[in-house]
């Protein structure tokens, strides 16, 4: 895998290190989730308290004009 002078200690310090990032970059998109979905919870229930008792209709013409 390695040179002529590479040792198996040197390849497992390696997959060590391997190891860490890919663990630190779950870590970051669990984080990332968690914060992207506490912001689409409170966006959710603003919209709920603006929009109160407005008819349906109003709520798909903004969906409608974003394209979702």
């Amino acid at each position: 895998m390695g040179g002529p002078n590479t040792t198996a200690t040197d390849r497992a310090k390696v997959g060590i290190g391997t190891l860490l990032v890919f663990v630190a970059m779950i870590l970051v998109g669990a984080i990332a989730a968690g914060i992207l979905l506490f912001v689409a919870s409170n966006l959710q229930s603003e919209a709920t308290e603006v929009v109160g008792n407005q008819p349906v209709e109003g709520i798909y013409v903004i969906i409608v004009g974003f394209g979702l």
